[in-house]
C-alpha cells in the first residue's frame, strides 16, 4: 500500500510486482520477468499519489505501468520489451499522472487494435515530458491508442514509428496538446 521502497529487484512475480495505493516512493528498482494479466500492470498505481524514480521495467508479460485514478509522478524510467494483451508500455485511465524523462521502446501488444507503447482511456489527463517512444514488434498495432475523453499533454517528445499508424482514436473526445 504505502511506504518507501528503494533498491529492490522485483523478479519473476505473478500478478502485480508492485501495487501502490496512497503515498508511495519507489526508486532505483528493477522490474524484470514478471507476469500479469490484462491491464493490471507490473507496476500498478491505483488511487496513488506516489513518486517513482529511476526504474527499469523490462522483459515482462503484461503492461509495464498501469495508472488508474492516479496522480503519481514517474521520472527517469525505462520501459522496454514488455508485452501485454492491450498494451505493453503504459496504460492511463482517469489519471493525472506525470511522466518526465522516460524511454518506452520495443513494447508490444497481442491485440493489433490496441496501442503497443501507450494507451489512454476515459478521463486520462497525463503529462508526458522529455519522452522517447519507439515501436515494438507488432507491426499492425498503432504506437499510441486514445479512447474517449482523454487530454494528454505531450512536451518535447520523440515518436519513432517506421510503419503503420502512429496514433489510433477509438472514439471521439480526445484532445491532445503537443508542445
Amino acid at each position: 500500500d504505502s511506504g518507501s521502497f528503494s533498491g529492490i529487484n522485483f523478479l519473476s512475480n505473478q500478478g502485480n510486482a508492485f501495487y501502490g495505493k496512497g503515498y508511495v516512493l519507489v526508486e532505483d528498482c528493477l522490474f524484470e520477468g514478471n507476469s500479469t494479466t490484462h491491464l493490471t500492470g507490473i507496476i500498478a498505481a491505483r488511487r496513488a499519489w506516489g513518486e517513482f524514480r529511476r526504474l527499469l521495467i523490462q522483459n515482462n508479460r503484461g503492461v509495464g505501468i498501469s495508472c488508474i485514478r492516479d496522480s503519481s509522478v514517474f521520472e527517469d524510467i525505462i520501459v522496454i520489451n514488455n508485452q501485454g494483451s492491450n498494451c505493453g508500455g503504459a496504460y492511463f485511465n482517469s489519471s493525472t499522472t506525470v511522466i518526465n524523462r522516460a524511454l518506452f521502446a520495443s513494447n508490444s501488444t497481442t491485440d493489433d487494435r490496441m496501442g503497443s507503447a501507450l494507451k489512454f482511456d476515459g478521463g486520462a489527463y497525463t503529462v508526458l515530458s522529455n519522452i522517447t517512444v519507439a515501436a515494438g514488434e507488432n507491426p499492425g498495432a498503432p504506437l499510441i491508442w486514445f479512447n474517449g475523453g482523454v487530454w494528454p499533454v505531450i512536451i518535447n517528445t520523440i515518436f519513432d514509428r517506421n510503419q503503420d499508424d502512429l496514433f489510433a482514436f477509438w472514439s471521439s473526445g480526445a484532445s491532445i496538446t503537443f508542445a
